[in-house]
């Protein structure tokens, strides 16, 4: 195969990857909407309160924003809604006195497993995977592994790996 050939196979890729990640996106952010629908917060509410939820070392807003995909203003937007709920607050970062973390109150606590017990539900209903394509069905797969060992990290496979094993 020459240059020629190679670097068309390579974007070629890129774009497949492109489409297949972008189709797993709409999948996993319907399936939270929906899974939320009665829920008395949005999918990117439970997706921050989700972030503080047992976590020893809770991201800063900056790193929630890249998670999330959206600006550190709408990150600030949405955790001054949760504070006002009282479904999070503040303390001072141990390491670095100038930097608040939050952490999820009571209230928070039980919100966040109210939401997670009506999402554990939805994935259970979910049967999309043949619809998103072989690399988003791939990544389904590795989320349902999580799910059923949430103490094992398991980690992507691909048909090479799993035909030398």
């Amino acid at each position: 195969m020459d240059a020629e050939q190679t670097a068309a196979s390579r974007w070629r890729i890129f774009v497949r990857l492109a489409e297949s990640t972008g189709r797993l996106d709409r999948l996993v952010r319907r399936a939270l909407a929906e899974a939320l629908a009665d829920a008395p917060l949005s999918e990117n509410e439970f997706l921050v309160l989700a972030a503080y939820e047992a976590t020893t070392n809770p991201p800063s807003q900056r790193e929630l924003a890249d998670r999330l995909a959206v600006s550190p203003a709408q990150i600030s937007s949405i955790v001054e809604r949760l504070r006002k709920r009282e479904w999070i607050d503040a303390q001072r970062d141990p390491h670095d006195r100038r930097r608040q973390q939050w952490r999820l109150t009571e209230s928070g606590v039980a919100v966040v497993q109210a939401a997670g017990a009506a999402i554990a539900t939805h994935w259970g209903e979910m049967d999309e995977a043949t619809d998103c394509g072989p690399l988003a069905a791939e990544a389904l797969r590795h989320a349902a592994q999580l799910q059923d060992a949430p103490s094992a990290t398991p980690t992507l496979t691909t048909p090479a790996a799993e035909r030398a094993a």
